[in-house]
Parts: structure tokens; sequence; C-alpha cells
């Protein structure tokens, strides 16, 4: 058969639209298979939980203020639930973000029956509940969590997340993004205030937020410069206290917003932020 050049000259406009058409296809099957991977947002509610096996339960990987490790350092997390009417020993259980071999491996560590383990991703070898393994904010990892043969029983697709929203498994184990996390508490709207009764001090400080300034309108320029608010801060107190663990937030559920530098207050001083 005769290859008709005149034909395939008269049509080449047809092969070349239809080239971009195909291009253009194959780029929005990426782009939808890429942004498909994500859950429902779903706020708080107050009904009871309804899972009843071991799980990963909420996975954080953009923590800018929520919950700080023993040492006041903040790092993302994730928290496992043990559904389960009977405590289990994890010892030999490991989490990895491979889904194949265990990263970091549990020692003699209990989780009680219906209740929360809070593991740290420091990526670190800093001990006890500090994973050596991070997450990236931007999702498509997967995290699993493996029993000490190496079988998992548990996996989950991490995904596109902000700064300090969780995916979190709602009342019947479904996985949704939630913006108010519940680090070590149940992903409701009890597991939230109970979360956040946690962050309350007992103990009596001599920290203390001494004046406010909401909106300076000409009374003083700060170091930019600038007309600035600002918060001051006093030790009333009659021994010097070093405040490099303390936190300034103007949001309920991100404690943890902005933290001083390595520095020290003495008695009846003061700082301005």
């Amino acid at each position: 058969m005769k290859f008709n050049t005149k034909k395939f000259k008269n049509n080449i406009m047809f092969f070349v639209i239809s080239a971009l058409v195909l291009v253009v296809l194959s780029l929005l099957s990426f782009l939808i298979d890429k942004s498909g991977n994500t859950y429902e947002k779903k706020d708080l509610d107050d009904k009871d939980i309804n899972i009843t096996k071991l799980v990963l339960n909420e996975i954080m990987s953009s923590n800018n203020g929520v919950i700080t490790d023993e040492d006041g350092k903040l790092y993302d997390y994730l928290e496992i639930y043990n559904g389960n009417d009977k405590d289990i020993n994890l010892n030999g259980y490991g989490l990895s973000d491979e889904d194949t071999k265990a990263k970091y491996v549990f020692g003699d560590v209990t989780i009680k029956a219906k209740s929360y383990l809070v593991v740290f991703l420091s990526g670190t070898s800093k001990g006890g509940l500090h994973a050596n393994f991070k997450l990236k904010s931007g999702g498509g990892e997967i995290v699993a969590l493996l029993k000490p043969n190496g079988k998992a029983v548990d996996a989950i697709e991490t995904v596109e997340l902000e700064n300090n929203n969780v995916m979190a498994r709602d009342e019947n184990g479904t996985w949704v993004i939630m913006e108010k996390p519940t680090p070590g508490y149940s992903n409701n709207i009890n597991g939230y205030n109970a979360f956040l009764d946690s962050l309350k001090s007992e103990e009596k400080s001599d920290i203390v937020i001494n004046e406010v300034l909401a909106s300076n309108k000409g009374n003083f320029k700060n170091l930019s410069g600038e007309y600035s608010g600002y918060i001051e801060i006093k030790n009333t107190g009659d021994s010097s206290v070093n405040i490099s663990n303390y936190s300034l937030s103007n949001d309920e559920s991100v404690s943890y917003k902005w933290q001083f530098p390595n520095m020290s207050l003495g008695s009846g001083e003061v700082v301005v932020v």
C-alpha cells in the first residue's frame, strides 16, 4: 500500500492536535492520581470511639506548635491506639516509613487497653518514644506499624497536610483530616478538651504576662523601627528563671506557637516580645 503524502500533509494538524490532547490527558491523569489520595475534612464531634483493635490513629507531619516532647522540642508525631480490651506489650513491634522493614523498634513499652501512645518522629536516636525517621508534609509516604515478625498490623499512605493539621481516624476508624489535633487522647471533643487540660501547669509560676498592647498606634518603635504590638513578660519571683521552654500563642490548639530562646529572667526583670 502506497503512503499518501498529500493526504498526510492535509491532516497534519489533526495529528498534532491529537498528540497534544494525549499529552494533556496524561498530565491530567497524573495530577488526578497525585491529588486523589486525600481525605475528607471533618470537625470534632462528641461521638464515642468505636475501634476495637490496635491501629495507627493520628499522624502529624507539620507540627508548628501543637505539642512538644519532654525536652520542649517540636517534632512531628504519630499516635497508636489500642482498641482491645487487654493491654498490649509492644516489645519488638516496630514503625517504618517504608512499609518494609522496621526502622524504629519498641522496647518494653505497654499500651493499655483503650489507651493512646504518642511517638515523636524526631529522626534522631534520642531513645524512648522517638522514632529515628521523619515524614514529609507533602505526603506520599507509607507509615506502618509492624509486629515483631515483620507483618503489618496497620499501614497508611500519608497525604499532604497543612501546618498543625492531622490525619486522624474518626469514631468508626475512617481516616479524615482534622484541624484540631488530640495527641494522646480520643479524636472527639472530649479528647480535645482533655488534651488542652493536660497542657495546663498545676504549679504556680513566677513568670507572668505583665502587660499587653495589641495595637501600637505610635506609642513607641521596636528594634526594627516599626510600631508593633507587644507582650511583656515579668519574673515576679525572687530567683532567676530560664524561660527557654516557655511559649506564647494566640491559638488554643497551637500552644507552642512561638518559643522563647535560651535566656533567663532575673528577679523582677521584664522582657518585651
